[in-house]
């Protein structure tokens, strides 16, 4: 029986997305690990076209797009490469469509969860990784950012300042993934949204709720300071699973600036005033989140949801 027109791989449009964002992916990447001008930029926005084929053609897509780059980069360049980009760009990318989209449009609860457990899987891979390192994955780190300070001395710190941000680097790291990962779906979805490919409606933020058994978490991570582990180690697992109630409690921060004027100018300060004041405002916004687990939701107008 003849193949009927615009039938077949060539003409759907999930493995088009998958075929364009493999592309676009695996060539960020390679600019990023050959060293190229800009290659460091390129490599933040390296799931960003896996993103963009997810948010166009569904999950489907977004996995065929990571899994192309990832071949390509097999190819071309070895499988470091490919580990790095899995790790960073890949299954964040492909991750997020696949856990937020549903037909009634994006639940991203599931998709918050991932930043609090997948950057915990990292940091597991790590601790195996470096175990015969002299004091493990957190040694290494320290180590790291000693040489960091040798080669870069205008940023050399005291040795106290030096064990302090050792034992916070996993937490910036996982924050770093989350913050780059999410700029780039709200990229992603917000392109294909004017030009109209996108599958589903964008996101109001201040929409964003855990599911309930995530706030079970935390609690169980206290529990981690009775093991017998690195003290820096305990404080990284303990914090990267507060990182998703940070982005719930920055939603509740959008939901209750619903009603007032000049709310982009508010908004814009707060983002401000919290870089500067991360360490204040930060444990604040993980209040926030919090009690948001908890609270009954209420729209502009005081209507609990």
């Amino acid at each position: 029986m003849a193949a009927q027109p615009g039938s077949g791989i060539a003409h759907d449009p999930r493995w088009l997305a998958a075929g364009a964002g493999g592309f676009l992916a695996a060539a960020a990447e390679l600019w990023l690990i050959r060293g190229l001008p800009g290659g460091m930029l390129m490599g933040w926005f390296a799931s960003l076209p896996v993103l963009a084929a997810g948010f166009a053609a569904g999950p489907v897509a977004a996995i065929g797009a990571g899994g192309l780059a990832g071949v390509l980069l097999w190819l071309v360049s070895g499988p470091w490469p490919v580990l790095h980009f899995a790790a960073l760009a890949g299954l964040p990318g492909m991750a997020l469509p696949l856990l937020a989209m549903r037909p009634q449009g994006f639940v991203p609860g599931g998709a918050m969860v991932f930043f609090g457990l997948y950057p915990l899987l990292l940091l597991g891979w790590g601790a195996m990784e470096f175990a015969a390192y002299p004091g493990g994955v957190m040694g290494m780190l320290a180590d790291s950012i000693r040489q960091a300070m040798q080669e870069f001395p205008a940023l050399a710190v005291s040795e106290t300042m030096q064990a302090r941000v050792a034992r916070l680097i996993p937490v910036l790291l996982a924050l770093w993934l989350a913050v780059i990962t999410s700029i780039n779906a709200m990229i992603a979805q917000r392109l294909l949204a004017r030009r109209g490919f996108a599958l589903l409606p964008s996101l109001d933020l201040a929409a964003v709720r855990l599911p309930f058994w995530y706030a079970l978490l935390p609690p169980a991570a206290a529990g981690v300071w009775l093991m017998d582990l690195d003290d820096g180690l305990r404080l990284a697992v303990f914090l990267i699973l507060l990182l998703p109630f940070f982005f719930q409690g920055l939603a509740g921060v959008h939901r209750r600036s619903a009603g007032l004027r000049g709310r982009g100018v508010a908004l814009t300060g707060f983002y401000v005033l919290m870089v500067y004041f991360l360490p204040t405002i930060g444990p604040a916004v993980v209040a926030l989140g919090l009690y948001d687990q908890w609270a009954r939701r209420a729209p502009r107008g005081g209507n609990p949801t």
